[in-house]
């Protein structure tokens, strides 16, 4: 007995690759909070955090921006 679908979508690579770019940006955007925290507060980050933090999330865009390439 074959399947029946109420609905068929198949996602193009444009839309696939906006979610990529949108998690990247979300990325880029903590290391801009992380700044701004420090900039515009009191609060200071432990220096190691703030380091491992900034790579890692740059990594990562960059990581999910070639993806999305």
């Amino acid at each position: 007995m074959p399947e029946e679908y109420l609905y068929y979508f198949k996602k193009t690579r444009k839309q696939r690759s906006a979610l990529f770019i949108r998690m990247g940006v979300a990325a880029l955007g903590y290391i801009a909070a992380l700044y701004w925290v420090e900039y515009y507060t009191d609060f200071t980050v432990p220096e190691d955090f703030h380091t491992i933090a900034v790579i890692a999330f740059s990594l990562a865009s960059l990581i999910l921006f070639y993806i999305a390439w």
